[in-house]
């Protein structure tokens, strides 16, 4: 191989391939023999939808996919096609960059002039019937070539040139346009069109696409230093609104006439038409647009998975600034959003009477074009979980749940908890009152705000219930003085795991404790640690709000010799003296006492009635008597510190009249008899 062609070769691999890369003209089944016209690409570059005459001469309107790398066979879109009649024209496809929506022109005798503006709404995989953009753009003359920015709010198409005279302007055998433009108003309607101004309008334009970036336009003109007839050029808007100074895109163009320009969101691909045919070429970086991300998904009812219309909303998240409001399409569900680089954006996702959706994308240090997925789901309804909890004890209790809306009082839902908790589902769009009612429990009552921006489709709430309570006086004092002692009291609730505890921080009197008490339950009493007193003991240590008086006095007695204590709730079989599992609570009192107080030194006295002759009930309560022995001695009470012994029927505390009485004679005391 000759040295100069290697070198030259060499070289040509060094390029960047957009450079090595030469326009090429697309393959069939894209270009044939007829005419192919007015390329447009959808943002994600799989979507064309193109101009031709293939039919038989007539002006239709075709889409192809892009699959596996290739073009799929272009199929009519015969919703729009077979509209009108068999002589219209149909021509300069643009469709917008969320797929969603196809302009287009024609001569419609249902227009407003010669050839009018139109679009069609994407139904699924199908169009719908065209609708006429209006006569705030549309007029007797002609409008053509029509294209929306990424964000919607602009659409931008050509009129043709007139000189002063009325006629149009023509260069050579070329007709003349010149670019206008139409904003959106606050109230989604299109406002009056404005021409481009100089340096985009020179007299002799075509064919305007705005860029996914909202700033770069490209177009074509007829004008000092172009190569041919119609070129194509490209202008930026800066921050004012001012458009520069417009570049011949040299690489593209030809002494032909090179039009109709479309470039997806990515920014890296043209497609133009030059001689009748779809070209494609790459672009280099100096032409290429800000760049970009997609974001597209599909925007589906939450519960159904059906898609659902909703506006897509995105802000400056600086500012605050609502910078575009999208709409995605119905049918489906299916949105695309185009970003620019350079701020940080928040994207709202609403539709009235469902959740909103909120997400985030930062795009101040893009570095290249991505494209996301994000499919989204929106609710109708919220899980409202409410959690009925017990104040005191913060356990969960059984309530009923009312619920009513706040406009108009209407009760919707009445509702009761299981373990405590129960899901309610609340429609959006509206504010609650639920009320919580348990017995024995104070009513509470709380709103579940719906009717505006919901976020989330689940909410929590513990709805905490306050017993209700009776005050109750509890005293406790020294038996012989009177002096209140600060022990602490520990109430324990026999319904429920609650206790309560009352100690030196629970009153300003040593020894005097004032509570609130459940009004249903009943509560076993306890002293805790009464250093140098005998335990408190009680046969039946059960205070409750409903007692007359509600009033507990709890008199201890101070250990010293011959101090006496009588153990309650010591229980024996009938005629035995073996203990019952009931009597262990008692004795673990004296063993706490025995350990607490280790000099103390007692005497296990057991007593009976007269039933039975004298002598069993000696034998029966000296039995009894070690029995208790043996059970401290068993739990490490010194057997030197314990003397058992039994007293028969001979020391009874009431006479033995009665069975009341009776039952008073049978104990068993504690008599300290060394300290």
């Amino acid at each position: 191989m000759n040295k100069n062609i290697y070198l030259f070769l060499l070289c040509l691999l060094c390029l960047p391939a957009w450079l090595r890369a030469q326009k090429q003209p697309l393959p069939p089944p894209i270009n044939t023999a007829a005419i192919e016209y007015a390329p447009t690409v959808s943002a994600d570059g799989r979507t064309m939808i193109f101009e031709t005459n293939r039919n038989n001469g007539k002006w239709e309107l075709y889409v192809s996919y892009l699959r596996d790398g290739r073009w799929t066979n272009p199929e009519p879109i015969d919703s729009v096609n077979m509209y009108g009649g068999d002589t219209d024209l149909i021509g300069g496809p643009s469709i917008s960059y969320d797929g969603n929506t196809l302009y287009f022109f024609a001569s419609f005798k249902d227009g407003y002039g010669r050839e009018d503006i139109y679009y069609s709404r994407r139904i699924g995989d199908r169009w719908s019937k065209p609708q006429n953009i209006g006569p705030v753009i549309n007029t007797p003359a002609y409008e053509g070539f029509p294209c929306i920015s990424a964000d919607g709010k602009t659409l931008y198409f050509i009129r043709e040139s007139t000189g002063e005279d009325g006629d149009i302007l023509t260069r050579g055998d070329a007709i003349c346009y010149r670019i206008f433009a139409a904003e959106k108003g606050k109230d989604g309607q299109w406002q009056k069109p404005y021409p481009l101004p100089m340096p985009i309008n020179l007299g002799c334009e075509k064919a305007p696409r705005i860029m996914s970036d909202n700033v770069t336009l490209i177009f074509s003109s007829i004008r000092e230093g172009g190569i041919g007839e119609f070129d194509l050029y490209l202008s930026r808007r800066n921050e004012e609104g001012d458009w520069s100074n417009p570049v011949l895109m040299d690489f593209a163009s030809t002494p032909e006439r090179d039009q109709f320009a479309s470039v997806s969101a990515s920014g890296d691909l043209l497609y133009f038409v030059t001689n009748n045919d779809i070209y494609t070429v790459p672009i280099p970086p100096k032409f290429r647009q800000n760049r970009n991300i997609t974001i597209q998904g599909y925007i589906r009812d939450g519960e159904s998975k059906q898609g659902i219309g909703a506006h897509v909303n995105v802000y400056d998240a600086e500012t605050t600034e609502q910078l575009m409001q999208l709409e995605n399409n119905p049918s489906d569900g299916r949105y695309t959003v185009v970003l620019s680089e350079g701020k940080r954006y928040i994207i709202e996702v609403e539709k009235q009477g469902y959740t909103v959706y909120f997400f985030e994308f930062d795009l101040r240090k893009l570095d290249k074009y991505q494209e996301f997925e994000r499919d989204i789901e929106l609710f109708r309804t919220a899980d409202v979980h409410v959690n009925a909890i017990d104040r005191l004890i913060y356990e969960p209790l059984n309530a009923q749940i009312l619920v009513t809306k706040q406009e108009g009082g209407q009760q919707i839902a009445r509702q009761q908890t299981e373990n405590g908790r129960t899901t309610l589902k609340l429609p959006i769009g509206a504010s609650y009152r639920l009320k919580v009612e348990a017995g024995n429990y104070i009513d509470t009552s709380f709103v579940i705000d719906l009717s505006g921006k919901v976020r989330y489709n689940v909410v929590e709430k513990d709805a905490v219930l306050r017993p209700e309570t009776k005050e109750y006086e509890i005293i406790v004092k020294d038996l012989e003085t009177g002096e209140g002692l600060p022990f602490t009291v520990v109430l324990v609730n026999r319904s429920r795991n609650e206790v309560i505890t009352l100690d030196e921080s629970s009153s300003n009197t040593p020894g005097y404790y004032k509570v609130h008490i459940r009004e249903s339950d009943e509560y076993e009493l306890e002293v805790r640690n009464p250093a140098g007193y005998a335990f408190y003991s009680d046969k039946n240590p059960v205070i409750s709000a409903k007692d007359a008086e509600r009033k507990k006095v709890i008199e201890l007695a101070p250990l010293k010799i011959g101090t006496r204590l009588t153990l309650n709730n010591i229980y024996f079989e009938t005629g035995s003296a073996e203990l019952s599992d009931a009597s262990e609570r008692e004795l673990k009192k004296v063993i706490e006492l025995m350990q607490r107080n280790p000099t103390l030194k007692i005497e296990l006295a057991a007593h009976t009635d007269d039933k039975g002759s004298e002598a069993f009930n000696q034998r029966l309560s000296q039995a009894r008597a070690q029995s208790v022995f043996n059970y401290l001695k068993k739990f490490g009470i010194p057997e030197e510190r314990m003397v058992p012994k039994g007293y028969g029927e001979s020391q009874p505390v009431v006479p033995n009249d009665s069975d009341e009485n009776r039952a008073k004679n049978r104990r068993c005391e504690l008599i300290v008899i060394g300290i």
